[in-house]
């Protein structure tokens, strides 16, 4: 054997082996392979991977051109391509792809040129990309539909890097804080909250960026925030994280609440302070009383508490009206608390009623206060250039002596005030032997057991309107006393008594019975609304409430979404566990439940989602002055929101005209009930103006329409 023989056997060994090779890794390879004439755009040879993804068989490929499995408006591309191609060039890039069912798709090639079979010739790798760039054009959709619908957000959208840098930037941002996107990207995220905020931001990302936990992240969050020139706002953080490849992203959803927190401590305020005087209410004196009792008891002090009652108010109202009445008990709390030390509290209690809580300050102290309130009443008041002379009783109870808690001290120097005024001797401390000087208070008591049992008290009914169909949609049950003596008694001279005697149960199982009677009796005559009824914290932590419900409810044959039961926020808090079940019992009984007087409490907001309830009822005090005080506005506009975020109806009371009306219907109120709707009113005569407003109604609707 030659030296050439051997060489040209060991050359064609190596080609053998080298196409064999080519041709495993060819017909083997996971994606689409083929080659091509140059000239000709022949297919002249296809992979396996390319049979099954395209769907054409090895014989129908070869008998096929390349521009064959191209969209007919990429042909000319695919010419101009191959011109420009020499033999050592090697290229890649994107194309549309036409599959034996007629689908397109994406691909991703790579080509170079060849020999084959003494042919110019290309070998093209070709892989589908379709997934990939629907994929792609789904995230650059998604990311224009984010940044539009971010952008045109009223709340500030805000994102940032794990460093705390700013990355996006919306236009609710820049309206809250004052910066354009151009100032902020990049920068800060501390830039926005107060200094004194900052060391526990970065303190908070780096506790994020070590162990990816925070106590903020998905809970909505209120602090400070800072404006551009300066000033800082309250805002509700909602914030976000998420992780990439990339590391840690944050984005948070901020709102300026500052009209919100206006309104809140608005709230919170006229919850503690009287309307009228600014000065605590009831509810703040028996808190602080609490407080300072308990105080007292660890110190091993006094506390002293002093009722005082306005002689001669009435005369002012009768004479000369309540608006002179009105400023003359705005002029009296400075009056009092001129008298006072700063650490002690002055409150008024209602009508012309005035409380003082001392601390430290025993019987004789106490007493030297009231006689120096008493002396300051004798300089004459001012009311629009007239002078007016007024006087005073006031009743002392002190801790311990006469009284161990604040409902005792409430009650004794109640009783020690009218042994003041009955004796006319200024002031009085209150001794056990004085108890024996209230007997109207005694005989009321004896005389309501009597009415309830002998058929003297009534019902009358206030109407409540929808302000949406200006449709009357129930009416509210309000007792009267037809005392034989005293006259028509109103319900707040007479209910107290009830609650702390024991009458309340069956004073409001009468209220109950008689409600629903007449409900019934509407109902047959055509007239389809439902009852409400007031209930006190002890009807509510009744036992046998629920069952004497739903017997009522039988014994008149009446639905129990007919009835509607109203209890004040304060009764509710006043055993609260208690208080959420006995609700829950009556709505799964189908009553429909009711927070009266909303606003005037001192736990609502706080719990007001714990409690099953359908409606509040928007305190009257709110109401009254929502044309002139925007401070009232505020309240309305929040707790309407706030209702109805809750899934709650709202209802307006102590409507009076038109202007309240029509501005509580603009705030989205569903229901006002007030003296611009009716009166409370006798059945009889609410019967005849149901009817009335019902044809009212439909007349103004027909020619509305």
């Amino acid at each position: 054997m030659t030296p050439e023989f051997s060489e040209r056997r060991n050359t064609d060994e190596s080609l053998r082996t080298s196409e064999e090779t080519f041709r495993l890794i060819f017909d083997r390879h996971p994606h689409s392979m083929w080659v091509y004439d140059r000239e000709t755009f022949q297919f002249l040879e296809v992979n396996n991977a390319a049979v099954t993804h395209y769907g054409y068989s090895r014989d129908e490929f070869l008998a096929m051109r390349i521009t064959d499995i191209r969209p007919e408006e990429d042909v000319s591309r695919v010419r101009d391509g191959a011109k420009t191609m020499t033999d050592e060039l090697r290229r890649s890039g994107n194309w549309r792809h036409r599959i034996r069912d007629g689908t397109i798709i994406d691909v991703e090639i790579s080509s170079h040129t060849l020999e084959f079979c003494g042919r110019p010739a290309a070998l093209v790798l070709v892989q589908d990309i379709t997934d990939r760039i629907r994929a792609d054009a789904a995230l650059r959709e998604s990311e224009l539909r984010f940044r539009s619908v971010a952008q045109s957000a009223t709340d500030s959208i805000v994102a940032a890097n794990g460093a705390g840098e700013i990355i996006f930037w919306n236009k609710g941002a820049e309206a809250t804080f004052g910066y354009a996107e151009s100032d902020v990207m990049g920068t800060s995220l501390s830039r926005l909250m107060p200094e004194r905020y900052r060391p526990f931001h970065e303190r908070g990302l780096k506790h994020v960026r070590a162990t990816g936990e925070s106590r903020i992240l998905g809970h909505p969050v209120e602090l400070s925030g800072l404006r551009k020139d300066g000033r800082e706002f309250p805002l509700e953080l909602c914030l976000a994280a998420w992780e990439t490849r990339n590391g840690t992203f944050f984005s948070g959803i901020m709102r300026d609440i500052t009209e919100r927190s206006q309104a809140a401590e608005a709230l919170e305020h006229r919850a503690f302070y009287d309307p009228l005087t600014d000065l605590p209410n009831r509810t703040l004196l028996r808190d602080r009383l609490r407080q300072a009792i308990l105080g007292a008891q660890r110190g091993n002090s006094l506390v002293a508490l002093l009722l005082m009652d306005v002689d001669r108010f009435k005369e002012v109202n009768d004479t000369f009206g309540h608006h002179f009445g009105d400023m003359l008990l705005q002029q009296l709390g400075p009056r009092i608390q001129g008298c006072l030390r700063e650490a002690d509290t002055v409150a008024r209690l209602g009508g012309d009623e005035f409380a003082m809580l001392l601390t430290g300050v025993d019987a004789t102290r106490a007493s030297q206060v009231a006689t120096k309130i008493l002396s300051s009443l004798e300089r004459p008041f001012c009311l629009e250039g007239q002078l007016f002379s007024v006087e005073g009783s006031i009743g002392i109870a002190c801790f311990p002596h006469q009284g161990e808690d604040g409902e005792t001290l409430l009650q004794h120097a109640d009783v020690a005030m009218y042994v003041a005024k009955r004796g006319g001797s200024g002031y009085a401390i209150y001794a056990p032997e004085h108890d024996e000087y209230s007997p109207k208070r005694l005989a009321l008591i004896g005389d309501l057991r009597h009415g309830i049992e002998h058929g003297q008290l009534l019902l009358h009914y206030q109407p409540k309107l929808s302000l949406k169909t200006e449709s009357v949609e129930g009416v509210e049950a309000l007792v009267r006393w037809r005392h034989p003596e005293y006259g028509l008694i109103p319900p707040e001279q007479f209910i107290p008594l009830a609650e702390h005697t024991g009458l309340i149960r069956p004073l409001s199982l009468w209220v109950l019975r008689e409600a629903l009677r007449q409900g019934q009796v509407w109902h047959e005559e055509g007239l389809a609304l439902h009852v409400a009824v007031n209930l006190s914290a002890r009807n509510l932590h009744d036992v046998e409430l629920i069952q004497t419900v739903s017997e009522i409810l039988e014994t008149w044959e009446v639905s129990p979404e007919w009835l509607q039961i109203e209890l004040t926020e304060s009764g509710i808090m006043t055993d609260l566990f208690r208080s959420v079940e006995s609700l829950q019992r009556l709505q799964d009984l189908g009553v429909r439940i009711s927070i009266d007087d909303f606003g005037t409490g001192y736990s609502s907001l706080a719990y007001l989602k714990r409690l099953p309830i359908d409606e509040i009822k928007i305190d009257r005090s709110f109401v009254k002055e929502v044309a002139c005080d925007e401070n009232d506005r505020h309240i309305v506009r929040a707790t309407i929101g706030l209702g109805h975020d809750l899934g709650l109806r709202t209802v307006a009371e102590g409507v009076e005209d038109r202007i309240a009306c029509d501005l509580v219907r603009s705030m989205g109120c569903d229901s006002a009930q007030g003296y611009y709707v009716s009166r409370p009113l006798p059945a009889v005569a609410c019967t005849q103006w149901l009817r009335e407003h019902q044809v009212a109604s439909s007349t103004e609707h027909r020619r509305l329409g």
